[in-house]
């Protein structure tokens, strides 16, 4: 069986889909490219930590240069996160990429309230100067007032050129 979907451009809302069936079924089949939206957020002009909005944490890249200090920024609550995604339900995932453009000095990323590490502690992960580190956030509760936001380093951080 097929579905075909069409939506107009300016829908705002999400669209779910679901397969009756056990697994491996085959729930969704793209032909073609997927493509998607990914934010880009650069700050190169403060040199204290600030707090990203959902806006720069969600699908988004966060260009870093804390200007000759160690900078540790902090995501946003996981209420928050849980707030910005459309019929948000548990395994809603999404990626983040911190890139740190500072020449001499590590900066980072600090779990805010509910969002956690691996094992569901709170965490900090720690790029170092001229690095850039890819990250998946995965939701893993969305209760009201217990929100909570997994996120998973993938891989090691990766040298980049400037």
């Amino acid at each position: 069986d097929r579905l075909n979907v069409e939506r107009s451009s300016t829908s705002k809302s999400a669209m779910t889909i679901k397969q009756r069936g056990a697994w491996p079924s085959v729930a969704l089949k793209l032909e073609g490219a997927l493509i998607g939206e990914m934010s880009v957020g650069t700050d190169t002009s403060t040199s204290t930590a600030v707090t990203l909005t959902v806006g720069q944490f969600i699908e988004a890249i966060w260009e870093r240069d804390g200007h000759n200090n160690r900078v540790t920024d902090a995501t946003p609550t996981a209420a928050q996160i849980v707030a910005a995604i459309p019929d948000c339900t548990v395994g809603h995932r999404f990626t983040f990429h911190y890139v740190n453009l500072d020449a001499s000095n590590s900066g980072g990323i600090i779990c805010n309230t509910g969002v956690v590490g691996v094992g569901g502690r709170g965490a900090t992960f720690a790029i170092a100067a001229n690095r850039m580190r890819s990250f998946l956030c995965v939701v893993t509760d969305n209760r009201s007032g217990r929100e909570e936001v997994t996120i998973y380093p993938l891989g090691d951080a990766t040298t980049h050129s400037i």
